[in-house]
């Protein structure tokens, strides 16, 4: 009998491993997903119609309230990507991630 219970213990850890592996996988595709939106974020922002003229001059004639505008929205979008990477940071941390397994293999 000790071997049966042996046996199941090593089950019942590869599940638990198993499901922190998949929740581990959809938390870093849940990510991957908002740095996508990020990125057209600001592609949708340098493309404004508005915006457009600035990326596209090298003259001087540039229109002052415009640029601070661009430059304001760029701001935001860097003030947001900054926190998404801090709170993304633990999530890409594979030391992080190793030591969630291991937690979890040896809590039971």
């Amino acid at each position: 009998m000790p071997r049966l219970d042996q046996i199941r213990k090593q089950a019942d850890d590869h599940r638990a491993l198993a499901m922190d592996a998949h929740k581990l996988n959809l938390e870093n595709l849940k990510l991957v997903g908002i740095f996508i939106d990020l990125s057209r974020n600001y592609t949708d922002l340098i493309t404004k119609p508005t915006y457009q003229a600035v990326m596209e001059s090298n003259s001087r004639t540039i229109d002052g309230s415009i640029l601070r505008q661009f430059e304001k929205e760029v701001e935001e979008r860097m003030k947001l990507t900054r926190q998404i990477i801090v709170e993304a940071k633990k999530s890409f941390d594979n030391q992080l991630k190793i030591q969630k397994l291991k937690d979890t293999f040896f809590s039971s």
